[in-house]
């Protein structure tokens, strides 16, 4: 978060959607100028506020399984990139599967190339989706 305020409100979100289920783990203030030019790569902390190799397990194994469900739901979600076709309604037409391929490929071509180990267990298995789409 980049404000206080905004870090307090999150939290409490959090807190009532999940109730006793959420235990809260760490705060980082650091100055704006301080952090100028720091990015993951730079020993500077990831997307979560905390350096990536300190997530503790049960963190990844959360990202893990949210990313596995958005990608079971990706099938029937409508992508912009698709022209408002889910991924399946995408692949029954030529003009889909042409979308689908470029798609798929611009997942491809971005995966595993963060320096976020976050981001890098959101990346989508292509040959798992293309295989699911018929598409291989």
């Amino acid at each position: 978060m980049n404000s206080n305020e905004r870090a307090e409100t999150v939290k409490m979100k959090i807190e009532t959607a999940l109730g006793s289920k959420t235990k809260f783990v760490i705060k980082v203030i650091e100055s704006v100028e301080g952090n100028m030019g720091r990015g993951p790569s730079q020993g500077g902390p990831g997307p979560s506020g905390i350096p990536p190799e300190q997530l503790p397990p049960e963190a990844l194994q959360a990202v893990k399984k949210a990313a596995d469900a958005h990608w079971a739901k990706w099938f029937d979600d409508k992508i912009p990139a698709l022209n408002g076709w889910t991924p399946k309604q995408a692949a029954k037409t030529k003009e889909g599967r042409e979308l689908l391929f470029a798609l798929l490929n611009t997942y491809e071509h971005r995966s595993g190339h963060a320096d976020d180990v976050v981001t890098n267990l959101f990346q989508p298995d292509i040959q798992e989706l293309r295989a699911k789409l018929g598409i291989d």
